[in-house]
Parts: C-alpha cells; structure tokens; sequence
C-alpha cells in the first residue's frame, strides 16, 4: 500500500510543470511591496525601523527564490562572470580627504557616505543622492583652489565714524575705514 502511494506521488510530481513545482517568488514580492507602502505611509520610527527589517528579509527571501528558479535578474556571460542586465552600475571608489578646511571636510564625507550608500544598494535614488553630494564637494574644491585669496580687512577708522546717514553701511563704509577714502558724507548731515 506504501509502495503504490509513493509510487502515485512520484508519477504525479513526474507530471506536473516546473512552474507548479517551482516556489512562488510573486508572494515575497507583493509582501516586501506592501511593507515598502506601510513605509512611505507611516510616521513612527520605530514602526519603521521594524517594517524595514521585514522588508529586507522579504527582499533576501525574493532574491533567494528567483536565484533558485533561474529567474535572478543577474546574466551569465560567455566568459563565466556574471554581470547584471542593461541597467548596470558600477561600483565607485570612496574620495580622499586631502584638506585641512573642515567644512570641506564635511562635504566629502557626506559625497563619500553616498557612495557607500550607493555600492551596497545601486538604483537611481541613490545615485542621485551621490551624484548631488559629489557635485557639491566637487564645487566647494574648485572654489577653494580657484578663488582668489581673501584680502584681509584691517581697520584703521571704526564703524561709528565712516557710516553713511541713515546707517548705510556698503563699500565706500569700508573703504573709509581701510583708510583709503575720506569719510565726506559724514560732514553732510
């Protein structure tokens, strides 16, 4: 009786289309999509610091499945490495910091802190986040390097005796208190 049992589920398990067989990847699918919506809805950290952890694991269980299925989205190529369909990106080398201004040195942690972000999870957000932290630091350097070198104020009159009427305060202010212009508005009031 055993032995026609197995026998029967062996015939039908023969029988049926690999598709049948094959585990559902839809399921992990719309359960990591319908975390990723009570994400964008919700206010509360820690219900979302809980919902992103459900949706990584959904996330690795998808992947995990469509691995077995043959359904990944990565390629074989003819050489033996994989490589990733027409969407592809490529990793990005961290930015040194090579400067003693702490601003910029902020900068180029923050470019680098999105090249992390993008390595590890590459889609077009990220790239963007990247791209716009890097094109500011980038910014920042060629200010630095290109800008002339800042001419340093030294007053020799104070404030009080070179402000225009009406508490005007604009270059020729500071040219009279350079020294360099006479304060003759001051003899108009």
């Amino acid at each position: 009786m055993i032995r026609r049992i197995a026998a029967f589920t062996a015939v039908i398990a023969l029988t049926l289309p690999g598709s049948v067989i094959a585990e559902d990847c839809g399921w992990w699918e719309a359960k990591m999509n319908s975390t990723n919506r009570k994400i964008s809805n919700s206010a509360d950290k820690n219900q979302i610091k809980y919902w992103e952890q459900q949706r990584n694991f959904y996330a690795s269980r998808l992947e995990q499945c469509n691995k077995r299925n043959g359904t990944h989205k990565w390629v074989q190529s003819i050489s033996g490495k994989s490589q990733r369909d027409s969407t592809s990106y490529a990793n990005e080398r961290l930015r040194p910091i090579n400067t003693d201004n702490p601003q910029l040195q902020q900068v180029i942690k923050t470019c680098n802190f999105w090249i992390q972000q993008y390595n590890q999870n590459p889609n077009d957000d990220t790239q963007a986040m990247k791209n716009t932290a890097c094109r500011n630091a980038d910014n920042m350097v060629n200010n630095l390097t290109a800008g002339k070198p800042e001419e340093k104020f030294k007053p020799t009159r104070t404030l009080k005796e070179c402000v225009k009427p009406k508490n005007v305060v604009d270059q020729d202010v500071k040219l009279c208190m350079q020294g360099v212009k006479e304060p003759t508005w001051a003899n108009k009031n």
